[in-house]
């Protein structure tokens, strides 16, 4: 329930204990008639390497709360031998990131890893600064943006960084 306010959760159908990615199917559910979302509500530690054996992923796109389970997914896809497209988005107050790189492409890859830093360096943002909603939903379409692109086989930055409260971004590495 705390999640409603600023996520795209619709709140038919959702009792106090369903985890976010039951959340997700049902309010797409709710959207599409013949949803073809498969949701495997589990720890990622727990299914990633599994993933790749069951399903043909051509790209990952990360949406995760923490930067320790940015690394583990981006340490698995490296130690398994996985290479394929990470679309990250990161938000922090007015701030955000949107990260496409292909895990198999030296460029964007080891600047990829370079900004797998700790979560105790993170600073803390007040309440009012964690979970904008509007500002989510700008990350979102850029993301989406991103793997459209991707998927597409069209270029696209490695790295763009958005400051919402100037309304301007930046492309921070480019191909």
């Amino acid at each position: 329930p705390h999640n409603l306010p600023n996520q795209f959760f619709s709140e038919k159908g959702l009792s106090d204990k369903v985890s976010k990615v039951t959340a997700l199917k049902v309010t797409t559910d709710n959207m599409i008639d013949k949803n073809n979302l498969i949701i495997i509500d589990n720890k990622i530690e727990n299914v990633l390497s599994q993933l790749f054996i069951d399903y043909d992923i051509d790209l990952i796109s990360i949406t995760v709360d923490n930067m320790e389970t940015r690394k583990y997914i981006y340490n698995t896809l490296q130690n398994i031998g996985i290479y394929t497209y990470i679309v990250d988005g990161r938000m922090g107050g007015e701030m955000a990131s949107v990260y496409a790189i292909h895990t198999g492409g030296d460029n964007g890859s080891n600047y990829y890893k370079d900004s797998l830093y700790d979560d105790k360096e993170i600073p803390e943002l007040p309440c009012t600064g964690r979970s904008i909603v509007d500002l989510s939903y700008q990350l979102a379409g850029a993301m989406a943006t991103a793997v459209r692109k991707l998927l597409m086989d069209k270029d696209y930055p490695i790295h763009i960084f958005y400051d919402y409260s100037m309304g301007q971004s930046w492309i921070m590495k480019s191909k």
